[in-house]
């Protein structure tokens, strides 16, 4: 929450008493930071901004079977990621930290085009035949020919699968009813070769997983915030209190979410973020 008024003599006096808090902090983006629930479609998937403009190393998230975007009820999230090194671009759920069998889509974003925004581009259900976990890099692997090739902003949507070994099942996205990928091996990555693969998602359909995750990314870029002073970890869409304690609490730290100017936060982070206090613009 937030308030209009500028609390600036206490703010001062806490910023004194708080220097040495202790913070962590790191390139790892999670799904509270977009309102606490990434969405299902592009109009409602959570941007991963923040971090002072590095790189992206993981996000982690929960598909808990509420509501967000298409459909109800959520059984799959998706983000709004840039890709700054399309070779080197890769995604994977392998590991400990996810807790049900994940598939991988990857999507065309376009805001200026509405007929391109959420364009299949390439999907994968199993990284191998011994593990349910997924993984991708930049390209398709089933013949397709498709290739990251230029930086920008893509959609990354997670969703469960059917369990080791069975292909196309699980949750999978759909355009007009019609799936958009066409995963022959559970361990393909496909390019956009189902019936629906020329037309933009707008559904999903198929069987559900609920559970945690974590998605180990390279090549991402963390977006610029579209109201970078509204850094606490759940935005509320003002610059106040909350989001005074975060810069608190995380002094020091270089790309937190409070640090402003990428030099690790401190008393130009605090003075930028008093600047700005009440409604975002």
């Amino acid at each position: 929450m937030w308030s209009f008024q500028k609390p600036v003599c206490a703010v001062v006096v806490y910023l004194a008493l708080c220097l040495a808090w202790p913070a962590q902090a790191g390139p790892d983006f999670i799904e509270g930071m977009c309102n606490g629930e990434a969405g299902s479609d592009p109009s409602s998937a959570c941007r991963v901004s923040g971090g002072g403009g590095g790189l992206v190393m993981s996000i982690t998230g929960k598909i808990n079977g509420g509501g967000a975007g298409l459909g109800a009820p959520d059984f799959e999230d998706m983000y709004v990621i840039l890709i700054t090194d399309p070779e080197g671009f890769s995604a994977t759920t392998v590991g400990p930290a996810t807790g049900f069998d994940t598939q991988l889509w990857l999507f065309r974003a376009d805001e200026l085009d509405p007929t391109s925004d959420g364009l299949g581009l390439l999907a994968n259900d199993d990284s191998s035949a011994a593990d349910d976990a997924s993984m991708m890099g930049s390209m398709s692997d089933d013949g397709t020919g498709i290739a990251i090739t230029m930086p920008g902003l893509y959609y990354l949507a997670v969703s469960g699968g059917a369990g080791l070994g069975v292909p196309g099942d699980g949750r999978f996205p759909v355009a007009g009813g019609l799936p958009i990928f066409d995963l022959i091996s559970p361990t393909e990555v496909s390019g956009p070769d189902g019936a629906g693969g020329m037309s933009v998602v707008d559904g999903w359909a198929g069987k559900g997983e609920l559970g945690s995750y974590t998605i180990a990314i390279e090549g991402v870029t963390f977006l610029e915030p579209l109201c970078p002073w509204d850094c606490e970890a759940t935005v509320d869409g003002g610059v106040g209190i909350t989001d005074f304690l975060a810069l608190l609490g995380t002094w020091a730290v270089v790309g937190a979410s409070c640090d402003f100017d990428g030099g690790g936060v401190g008393i130009t982070d605090f003075l930028e973020l008093l600047g700005h206090w009440g409604p975002c613009p």
